[in-house]
This record gives structure tokens, sequence and C-alpha cells, in this order.
């Protein structure tokens, strides 16, 4: 028998094997069983017969995928809004008349074109 003869046939040592499933099994762990509030397994089950995911396991792969990036969005905010209170601590404050008086001179200086 040739390999030409029957499926597609992928080689490979019994080492880089055993390697492959190790790597599959470190970056695809299973989860612990995921109960899902009515309303959000009935989202899930539309979104995967609409084909936009594989099972509802992806489903809630993805939400958690989501979930952290928005934590760390939120943790990224958090750290510029402490930098600026440090820098207003350092440098002082500008009163709400300062700010408005920069902005018009801002502006002005827009329309006369020099900026």
């Amino acid at each position: 028998m040739r390999l030409s003869d029957g499926p597609p046939v992928l080689l490979m040592s019994h080492y880089a094997y055993q390697k492959a499933c190790w790597l599959v099994r470190a970056y695809i762990t299973p989860m612990d069983d995921v109960t899902l509030t009515p309303d959000l397994a009935k989202f899930a089950t539309k979104a995967v017969a609409a084909g936009y995911y594989r099972d509802v396991g992806e489903v809630v792969r993805t939400g958690a995928s989501l979930v952290r990036r928005l934590e760390g969005e939120r943790d990224a905010f958090i750290a510029t809004l402490e930098a600026a209170q440090a820098e207003g601590r350092r440098d002082g404050f500008l009163t709400i008349d300062q700010v408005a008086a920069e902005l018009d001179e801002i502006i002005a200086e827009a329309e006369r074109g020099d900026a």
C-alpha cells in the first residue's frame, strides 16, 4: 500500500506526537462545569446554530477572553487616572476658570490660524 492510496496521513515521530499532545493539553484545559442562566444559554445556543461558534464552550471561552480584555482596559484606565491625580498633586490643580481660559485661547489661536 502506498500513502497515496488512502486518506492523507500526517507523519511525525513519537516524540513530536507526544510534544504536540502536551502543547494541546497545556493550552486547552478543560473547564469545570459552567452553568449559564436560561437567557445566556439561549443566546449561546442561537450563536452556535447561526454558525458563529462551533459549540457553547467556544461561546464561553470568547466571553471569558472579552472579560479579560475589558479588565485590562479598565486597569489601564485606572492607572491613567491615578497618574493624572499624582501629577495634579505634584504640579497643582487648575480651576475650572483656568481651564476655560486656556481652552478659549486655544480656540482663538485656531480661528486666527496661529496653530
